[in-house]
């Protein structure tokens, strides 16, 4: 009899997460959703059967929720294997550094490093005991520094190096690791909103470079997820082990642009680009303006 694999995934009440489990549980997987929110992914086990797709409702921000997950998948997978486990949930964070108050950096570094971190831990035997294959869902913005992404574009860029290093050391097990290093998907996972009144950009031309490059991608034509499941899984299946793949609108343009590139001309390029040189103007002429009332002579010397 033929081995029903199993294919966890985080993330997929929509996007890109939902993708993979349509076409998954197309390819003959048993399915296993794990997410927030149960009720998208409904179709699909009316569609395939509640042996064929579960969703489980789980909170993957709190590690004790990571835990009771790999309880219930014990119960659920009594072979104790994982084919493939997709870590794909993700958090949008928006905002200068300097604007980002403490509990948003918190929410954005659990939802996109600790908890695929904790679940790639606490299910490490299941794939091992599978051979099977780790994928995250990683992000152009590890390596592309766009304005106003300071700190997803940090917990993106931890998240490489993790699945770098974990490449090396699942291999002794026999397990494969892949980081999807993503570009342009049409997602709602954006966080939009207005500059905070707090900023220290709250003037006209901090306002405008905020929104300009809040709504810089907005006229981009991104790729459809169900297109990017299928070229990602076209990675997932070869036989090759590549520790990074390039999927999604500019995904490898950007990247290889900017590792090819001096650090001057990249900041150069996004200060052009994202039009942000009469910010660097306002703030040099800040800088030189003399307080008011003091002369330009020289202080006296003790």
């Amino acid at each position: 009899m033929t081995e029903t694999k199993v294919a966890v995934i985080t993330g997929a009440s929509s996007g890109i997460g939902f993708a993979l489990a349509k076409a998954l549980a197309a390819d003959g997987y048993k399915v296993i959703t794990v997410s927030r929110r149960t009720a998208p992914i409904e179709p699909l086990v009316a569609q395939y059967g509640a042996e064929k797709v579960i969703a489980l409702p789980v909170d993957i921000s709190e590690p004790a929720n990571v835990v009771s997950l790999r309880e219930k998948l014990t119960e659920l997978l009594p072979d104790g294997k994982i084919h493939l486990l997709f870590n794909n949930a993700g958090q949008a964070c928006t905002n200068y550094a300097t604007d980002a108050p403490h509990d948003e950096v918190e929410r954005c570094f659990k939802i996109n490093f600790y908890a695929p971190v904790n679940i790639t831990r606490e299910l490490a035997s299941f794939l091992i005991n599978a051979q099977g294959t780790i994928v995250f869902t990683g992000s152009v913005a590890a390596t592309v520094p766009f304005p106003i992404t300071t700190i997803y574009s940090a917990s993106k860029a931890a998240l490489h190096q993790y699945a770098k290093i974990l490449h090396i050391e699942m291999r002794i097990y026999g397990v494969r690791v892949i980081n999807a290093v993503t570009g342009g998907v049409r997602t709602d996972i954006g966080d939009r909103h207005t500059l905070p009144e707090t900023s220290r950009m709250n003037f006209p031309e901090g306002i405008a470079a905020y929104e300009y490059s809040m709504n810089f991608f907005s006229g981009f034509k991104f790729m459809d997820p169900d297109v990017y499941a299928k070229r990602l899984l076209k990675d997932v299946y070869s036989s090759s082990d590549p520790i990074f793949v390039y999927r999604g609108k500019l995904a490898s343009i950007l990247s290889w642009a900017v590792s090819l590139s001096p650090l001057w001309l990249t900041e150069w390029a996004v200060i052009k680009k994202f039009k942000l040189g009469p910010l660097v103007k306002h703030f040099k002429n800040k800088r030189n303006q003399k307080p008011t009332g003091v002369s330009g002579a020289s202080p006296k010397q003790s």
